[in-house]
C-alpha cells in the first residue's frame, strides 16, 4: 500500500543534529622547536606508556594516545618554508573531536560551540601537561573544519530506510567544480562510487554523505586489524546509528582561510576566529548551501506524482513539457550527474528547469524520483524536516 511520510512523529529529544565533528588546528614553531617538542612527547610516552609516536610516509611525526581514542592527535612537520616571511619554520598540527575529547563517545551527535567550550579547557590542560611549546587553543589557526548534519531517518522520514535514502542521495547533483570519488572494484575491474557514500571533492571542499552505521562498522574492523588501537565503538552504538545519515562538509585550508577573512571583516581578530567559524549560524549556512547545491531543496516524489503536481499548476504547454521532460531525463539516466554527461542536452535550460522545480509546490520537487516499487509516494527533504522538527521541540 502506498503511503506518504511527510508527517514524522515528533520525539521529545531529537536524535538528528547539526554542527561539526572534527577540527584541525595549526601553529608555527621556531625552527628546531619541532624536534624539542618530539623529545618531550617521547619523555611523556616513556613515563606514562600512553602515547604512540610514529612517522608517516612524508616524514611528519604523528602522536596519538595508545589503544584509546581520546579525541586528540598531533602531527609535527619540520623545516616548512614560509613564503610570506621567506623563512623556514616547524609546524605542530592538532586534530580534535570535541565531543570525544570531553569523554562523550556516542559518535552520532554533532558537536556545537557549547561542546567546544568544554573541550578547549581539556585541550589546554593536556597541552600544559606535555609541553609549553604546545601553547593553548587560542594560539592555533583553524586549518580544517568538518561541518556536519546527522539525520535520523526514523525521525524525519519514518516509513523508509537509510539505505533507501542513500539510494536517492547517490543520484544527486555533482556540481561542475566537483568530482565524485571512485574506488576500484575487483569484480567489475573498474572504478565505482562507494556503496554507502556519496563523496564529492574539489581543492577546497569535500562533500561526503554516508550511512553512519556503515562508517562505524568500518572503524571497528580497522581497529580489529590493528595492534596499536582499540575501538570505543560498541555494538549498541552501531545499532543506534542504523537510521543515521551524515551529511558532512570538509572545509580544507583554502576554504577555511576564505571564511576567516569574512570573520575578520565582521570584527573577529583572534588567531583562530572559532567563535565565528563554529557558531550555530555559520554551521547552518555551510550545511544549507552545500545540501541545496547537491541533494537539492525539494521533496522526493514518485515520477507520476511529480508529474501530477506539475500538471495541476496550469502552466502553458511548453513550460509544463519542459518540467516533465527534465523529470523523465533524470529518471532514465538514474542521476542528475549522468544527465550532465549527455551530449544532446542544453545544460543552461536543464539547470534553469531544475532550479524552478526546487521552488515548485511550496516545498519544491526533487528531480530524483522515488522508485514505484517502494510503495512510497513522497519522502521529505531531510534538511527542511530537521529544521521543522527542531523548531517544534524547542
Amino acid at each position: 500500500m502506498e503511503n506518504s511520510i511527510l508527517q514524522p512523529k515528533l520525539e521529545s529529544h531529537m536524535r538528528s543534529s547539526l554542527g561539526f565533528h572534527t577540527l584541525t588546528l595549526s601553529m608555527p614553531l621556531l625552527l628546531g622547536e619541532g624536534h624539542a617538542l618530539i623529545e618531550r612527547f617521547k619523555e611523556v610516552s616513556k613515563r606514562t606508556g600512553e602515547l604512540q609516536i610514529y612517522s608517516d610516509k612524508y616524514g611528519n611525526v604523528k602522536i596519538k594516545f595508545y589503544k584509546r581514542d581520546m579525541g586528540i592527535e598531533w602531527s609535527v612537520r619540520f623545516n616548512v618554508w614560509n613564503e610570506r616571511a621567506k623563512l623556514p619554520y616547524d609546524v605542530v598540527e592538532v586534530k580534535i573531536n570535541p565531543k570525544t575529547l570531553c569523554g562523550i563517545y556516542d559518535y552520532i551527535t554533532a558537536a556545537t560551540i557549547k561542546d567546544l567550550n568544554g573541550a578547549i579547557e581539556i585541550f589546554d590542560n593536556i597541552s600544559e601537561s606535555i609541553s609549553p611549546l604546545l601553547g593553548t587553543f587560542r594560539n592555533y589557526e583553524l586549518k580544517r573544519i568538518d561541518y556536519c548534519a546527522n539525520f535520523s531517518v526514523n525521525e524525519l522520514a519514518p516509513g523508509c530506510t537509510s539505505e533507501q535514502i542513500m539510494d536517492l542521495i547517490k543520484r544527486s547533483n555533482v556540481p561542475p567544480s566537483f568530482n565524485e570519488y571512485m574506488e576500484y572494484d575487483k569484480i567489475s575491474h573498474r572504478k565505482k562510487p562507494m556503496d554507502d557514500s556519496f563523496y564529492l571533492m574539489n581543492k577546497s571542499v569535500s562533500i561526503n554523505c554516508y550511512r553512519k552505521a556503515a562508517e562505524l562498522q568500518q572503524r571497528v574492523e580497522k581497529a580489529n586489524n590493528s595492534t596499536s588501537m582499540n575501538s570505543c565503538v560498541t555494538p549498541v552504538t552501531i545499532d543506534e546509528a542504523q537510521d543515521i545519515i551524515r551529511f558532512e562538509i570538509q572545509c580544507k585550508y583554502h576554504k577555511v582561510y576564505s571564511l576567516s577573512l569574512r570573520a575578520a571583516m565582521a570584527g573577529y581578530h583572534m588567531v583562530n576566529k572559532f567563535e565565528y567559524l563554529l557558531s550555530d549560524e555559520m554551521c547552518r549556512k555551510i550545511i544549507d548551501y552545500y545540501y541545496n547545491l547537491t541533494i537539492g531543496r525539494g521533496d522526493w516524489y514518485t515520477l507520476q506524482d511529480a508529474i501530477s503536481i506539475i500538471c495541476s499548476k496550469n502552466f502553458n504547454r511548453q513550460k509544463e513539457q519542459r518540467f516533465i521532460d527534465a523529470l523523465y531525463c533524470v529518471n532514465q539516466c538514474r542521476s542528475l550527474a549522468k544527465v550532465r554527461e549527455q551530449q544532446n542536452i542544453n545544460l543552461a535550460t536543464f539547470d534553469k528547469t531544475i532550479n524552478e522545480l526546487s521552488f515548485l509546490n511550496i516545498r519544491g520537487i526533487n528531480p530524483v524520483t522515488i522508485p514505484k516499487g517502494w510503495g512510497i509516494k513522497v519522502i521529505p527533504n531531510l534538511l527542511k524536516e530537521y529544521y521543522l522538527n527542531e523548531s517544534s521541540t524547542q
